[in-house]
């Protein structure tokens, strides 16, 4: 069940103190392990009350009495499903171009970025290196994504290709801001939420 092994995590994790710190946030994090194992909504601790939650441990560490957590434990999960559920419609969908080139636009952008590349030489590069490395009949959406990315790069997205903090801020000083919309000389076709047929 894993629920319960969920909550077995949840109950036991902190007890064993298996590490210096954070013993409680790995064992609530650790909770998600069974229920996403089984395709079920994961559960966040987010809006669970501070209070609740450590009478519940006190409970089992001082009395052996698993019973103020476990409603804790139920109360959370069951929010947590009606959150997930509300939210889960937003998601889209994967797209599968981006997927069969995760690995590439990866490298290709990193590269880019580490290269302190900026919108000047960016078009002739995107395109040497897509041509090297990217089929003939994918290479414009190629160069479509990676622009995409490159537009769309800020302080939340960076560290998905594999680039330092330092190494983002100086690329960002060559680069400059991201204006919404925007495209680079040189390169046409839609933004990456627009359709494009494959």
């Amino acid at each position: 069940d894993p629920f319960e092994q969920g909550f077995f995590a949840m109950v036991h994790m902190p007890h064993l103190q298996a590490f210096e710190d954070v013993n409680k946030r790995v064992s609530r994090l650790s909770v998600n392990i069974p229920l996403i194992r089984h395709n079920l909504a994961p559960l966040s601790f987010a809006k669970v009350p501070w209070r609740a939650y450590i009478d519940g441990l006190l409970g089992v560490y001082e009395l052996n009495d698993v019973s103020l957590l476990k409603d804790v434990f139920m109360w959370a999960y069951e929010k947590s499903a009606k959150d997930f559920i509300s939210v889960r419609p937003d998601l889209e969908e994967p797209d599968p171009f981006r997927i069969k080139y995760r690995a590439e636009l990866r490298g290709a952008v990193g590269e880019l970025m580490r290269g302190m590349v900026g919108r000047d030489g960016v078009v002739a590069k995107i395109a040497a290196w897509t041509e090297a490395r990217i089929p003939v009949e994918d290479r414009d959406r190629f160069v479509q994504a990676v622009e995409d990315d490159l537009l769309t790069m800020h302080e939340g997205n960076f560290t998905g290709y594999r680039i330092t903090t330092s190494e983002f801020e100086k690329w960002h000083g060559v680069w400059g801001t991201n204006d919404h919309g925007e495209r680079l000389a040189g390169t046409a076709g839609a933004r990456r939420d627009a359709p494009v047929s494959v």
